[in-house]
């Protein structure tokens, strides 16, 4: 009788390349919202490359965000504006 392997689990985010091979890749949007894919080698590189990869991305897009916004102004100070 064969064994089957146990399945391992593969975040989300990373993936196999060549399936069997042991070569994992990561896949994640950048701070522009393009698709970025990047070798990461074994699969505990991977999990941790990936991790870094998420939270600097969506602060980065936070901070473009606000850039296109322009300077704040404050209520009073647009109160005291003339008409």
């Amino acid at each position: 009788m064969s064994r089957k392997k146990a399945k391992i689990e593969i975040p989300r985010g990373v993936f196999e390349k060549v399936p069997g091979s042991g070569i994992y890749w990561i896949r994640f949007v950048g701070a522009d919202g393009k698709y970025h894919r990047e070798i990461a080698g074994n699969l505990s590189t991977a999990k941790a490359r990936v991790e870094d990869r998420r939270p600097r991305g969506a602060r980065a897009s936070c901070r473009r965000s606000r850039a296109r916004q322009g300077p704040r102004q404050s209520p009073s100070r647009c109160s005291r504006s003339p008409i």
